[in-house]
């Protein structure tokens, strides 16, 4: 008798139960995404809980069924505690609940919102899609320039909310990407490089002062991975200080880098503060792990024959780029100003190959022509080198994604197996002379082999070309200009991609993978 009133007020007190323990969203969330994680707690007692559960949304804030349930925008059917659920828009309230079909009582209600920013407001930026997607249509589009998640619709259903107290409307930030352990990376200012989860919660972050290049800071910028065990890799710069004067006589002693044992006359208005670079490798505590110094090749190599702008050599060679072979141990390292790739043996950092333009003292050949001012060097799966070239020396050329073999002795020159020149949408002839493809551009493989590419700074546009060379998808993210009355292109650096619903979801649920 006892056992059966135990079991009735069990049952009694199940919907109190089950809608006090609802995990997420939190009571009074404010979202920064449309796309949105239900977690329900298991209901103690239930017998039935293949029956499963029901979430209904409600657009607006509403106490009284009735007005409830005229403003359903979603109901969900589940048997598993957690499901994913799509809201309509940002900047709005929403009423919820979930209700356990094993019982005939509906749950009580709950609260939360979305938020808005002018990157995700259609009336002020869009992501207009010039060729709908056949393949890739569950996939997701990340933006820079907008800081925000897209479906290959073009609509926003996540952005990334101010970070660390850093103003989105006076910030700049480079490379944000997915990671395959369910977070977001990203770099704010060349300043600080962030792992954060799906709600902006900042899971990691590089240390203030770690003097890898040997400076009070690292100037960190451009590329910013995360590896295996929860380590960081990242570019950064090692200030040197180069006498222009003894430069001009092709005098390898006119360079100076922090670690020299001679130390220049600080006084000489001839010296110029130049940046070179380093890779740093933190583990999860923020300490260096391992890092290497650009300095270590350029000291002995071709750089002081470099020819600049006014008949004086050039030693700014600007690494932009770099992609680490976890499996065989080599780091690729691009730099755009001197169109050249270097391949370097992880962890001993030596040079092994040396791939693009060679100088020498007196001019002469200048490397093969198969990228100039290239971005976003990269390793496909069948072990191909590929990268944007931004293809700057052809004037009258557009950039190129191209692919290239190695060579297997050590010395050997690269062979181009594949390129891909991109496209300007809606302009001809001279009209497309008006875009310079000098700064930004990125390419990713898909698991297809086609490439996601993003085009460079003035012009935007993101595509996936097929490996015949075939457009699959393609998108322009605008601004409106209350100037002009129309339309502008978006400036962006980089894009990246989220393969599938899958992917996203991993995102979603942050909670999986964060400390592998």
């Amino acid at each position: 008798m006892f056992l059966k009133f135990r079991l009735l007020i069990s049952l009694m007190l199940l919907p109190a139960a089950l809608y006090a323990q609802v995990l997420l969203p939190k009571e009074g969330s404010k979202l920064n995404y449309r796309i949105i994680g239900f977690s329900l707690p298991a209901e103690r007692g239930n017998k039935k809980p293949e029956a499963g559960y029901i979430i209904e949304i409600a657009l607006g804030s509403h106490h009284i069924e009735d007005s409830f349930k005229k403003h359903l925008v979603k109901t969900i059917n589940t048997k598993t505690t957690r499901v994913i659920g799509e809201v309509p828009l940002f900047g709005k309230q929403y009423t919820w609940r979930v209700s356990s079909k094993a019982q005939k009582t509906p749950g009580e209600f709950h609260y939360f919102s979305t938020l808005t920013i002018p990157d995700v407001d259609t009336a002020v930026t869009r992501f207009r899609i010039i060729q709908q997607a056949e393949k890739y249509k569950d996939a997701y589009v990340i933006l820079d320039a907008t800081r925000a998640i897209y479906d290959m619709k073009g609509n926003a259903v996540w952005f990334l909310p101010d970070i660390d107290g850093i103003s989105r409307e006076y910030s700049v930030l480079k490379d944000l990407r997915a990671t395959k352990y369910g977070t977001l990376t990203f770099i704010y200012e060349d300043a600080t490089a962030y792992e954060v989860d799906y709600d902006g919660n900042i899971l990691w972050r590089t240390p203030a002062k770690s003097h890898a290049g040997g400076d009070s800071t690292e100037h960190i910028h451009h590329e910013f991975v995360r590896l295996p065990g929860r380590h960081y890799m990242i570019l950064g710069s090692e200030i040197a200080l180069w006498d222009k004067s003894l430069a001009a006589k092709n005098d390898r002693s006119s360079l100076y880098f922090p670690d020299d044992t001679i130390r220049p006359d600080i006084n000489n208005q001839s010296l110029q503060r130049v940046p070179f670079g380093t890779i740093i490798e933190y583990d999860k505590d923020g300490k260096v792990f391992w890092s290497w110094k650009t300095s270590k090749y350029f000291k002995t190599s071709d750089i002081y024959f470099h020819p600049g702008k006014r008949e004086e050599i050039d030693i700014s060679p600007h690494e932009n780029s770099f992609y680490f072979d976890e499996k065989k141990k080599f780091i690729y390292l691009g730099f755009r100003d001197i169109s050249r790739i270097i391949k370097i043996k992880y962890p001993e950092g030596k040079v092994v190959n040396v791939y693009g333009e060679i100088f020498k003292p007196n001019g002469g050949e200048m490397g093969n022509g198969l990228f100039c001012k290239q971005h976003s060097v990269k390793l496909s799966a069948n072990g191909l080198l590929y990268l944007y070239n931004n293809n700057v020396c052809n004037f009258s050329g557009f950039p190129k994604v191209v692919m290239l073999k190695e060579p297997i002795a050590p010395g050997g020159r690269l062979k181009k197996v594949w390129e891909y020149e991109c496209t300007i949408e809606g302009l001809k002839g001279k009209e497309q002379n008006t875009y310079q493809f000098t700064y930004g551009g990125n390419v990713v493989e898909l698991p297809d082999q086609s490439i996601f590419t993003s085009m460079s700074t003035l012009y935007c546009k993101v595509f996936i070309v097929s490996k015949n060379k075939k457009e699959l998808w393609s998108g322009i993210p605008e601004k409106w200009s209350t100037l002009f009355n129309k339309w502008d292109n978006v400036m962006q650096y980089k894009a990246s991609f989220i393969n599938n619903r899958k992917e996203l979801e991993r995102i979603i649920w942050h909670d999986e993978g964060i400390n592998k």
